[in-house]
């Protein structure tokens, strides 16, 4: 991914401001590095289902015996 990202040169990654992503670690401090202006937004699918899996951790019904 990084490799990808840095096909664009310093100045426009200088200019993004927003980016959303999952909220995955490795993904938050590749943006930090890459685009340090940017604000990091969670993605709302996946907070929506972390949060889900929090309040139901056994989201199948079925119970692990």
């Amino acid at each position: 991914m990084r490799n990808y990202f840095l096909r664009y040169d310093r100045a426009a990654r200088l200019a993004v401001r927003t980016v959303t992503v999952d909220l995955y670690m490795p993904y938050r401090h590749l943006i930090h590095e890459l685009f340090p202006h940017a604000i990091i937004i969670a993605d709302h699918f996946h907070v929506v289902t972390q949060a889900f899996l929090e309040i139901n951790p056994n989201p199948s019904g079925v119970t692990q015996i």
